[in-house]
């Protein structure tokens, strides 16, 4: 049996009556719920409720499903009970998960963490895409990305709106000197974003403002753009707390617009609320309360 968060989602439905009341106590969304009844009836091969306009009620199948999993509820409870003293001392596994140009960001955190639970140990992945973390391919993630992260069964917040702005290295700048005003941008060689969030007000506006020749290196990854940047190649959007890691990179001052883009923290909902997890939240946020 591989179905335990649906059976723990069926087991509220069937002690509630309804999805909405059973998705208020589980704090998942009404559709979640749908989707783990469907799939737990599926995975057994039979109706466990039958739907009405009031809400959802047992089948026969559904009686001795609903003693079973209260009698396995209470047993896990008690399991609970006994280790939460043990579970006070974390232990294990954490599962980090971020794109490489932001896994520095985890360092000073992991430092405070450890400090208070050195038997834990740290697991950073580096993964562009969002992990399936209902699957516990991690347990946090740093996510950058335009729009926010729309799984209903994750837990979503803002951690910040990292700033970017225009970057030339020390090197082009020898080479090719500096933009004084937008109008000389047809004269310099620029860095486009194919990444999949690069349909953002900056690109577009970088589009209007350069020439489409003046396009020299079409980088399909932040961190290309950044390495073109780095090395002198052409002018790019970086941001601004990565230029800092950065030495011989000036910022572009013939822009006065700025621009940023989200940083988003990112749990699942069952974990969201474990120690593990909180406590590394907790030193997330004590660390990076500004990234500027």
């Amino acid at each position: 049996m591989e179905r335990w968060i649906e059976v723990r989602t069926a087991l509220q439905v069937a002690k509630l009556g309804t999805v909405s009341a059973a998705a208020s106590a589980l704090g998942i969304h009404r559709i979640t719920v749908n989707r783990h009844i469907d799939a737990l009836e599926k995975e057994l091969g039979t109706k466990l409720f039958q739907r009405h306009g009031r809400g959802y009620v047992l089948t026969e199948q559904g009686h001795d499903f609903l003693a079973v999993a209260t009698r396995a509820n209470e047993l896990l409870i008690d399991f609970v009970g006994r280790t939460h003293a043990r579970n006070a001392h974390l232990s294990g596994e954490l599962i980090l998960s971020t794109s490489p140009d932001l896994s520095h960001l985890f360092m000073r955190p992991i430092i405070r963490f450890r400090a208070q639970h050195p038997d834990v140990r740290v697991v950073i992945l580096s993964q562009d895409d969002l992990l399936r973390l209902e699957y516990g391919e991690a347990h946090i993630a740093l996510h950058v990305n335009t729009f926010k992260p729309d799984n209903p069964d994750y837990v979503v917040n803002l951690l910040k709106n990292a700033p970017l702005s225009l970057f030339a290295h020390e090197s082009y700048i020898e080479r090719m000197g500096m933009p004084k005003k937008i109008d000389d941008f047809r004269h310099h060689d620029f860095i486009r974003s194919q990444a999949r969030y690069s349909k953002t007000e900056f690109q577009n506006w970088l589009d209007e403002v350069v020439p489409a020749e003046r396009f020299v290196v079409e980088a399909s990854h932040p961190r290309i753009s950044t390495e073109a940047i780095t090395s002198g190649i052409a002018i790019g959007f970086l941001a601004d707390y990565l230029a800092k890691n950065h030495g011989q990179i000036q910022r572009v001052e013939a822009v006065k617009r700025s621009w940023s883009i989200p940083v988003w923290l990112v749990t699942h909902v069952d974990l969201h609320h474990t120690g593990k997890v909180q406590s590394m939240l907790k030193a997330i946020r004590q660390e990076y309360t500004d990234f500027e």
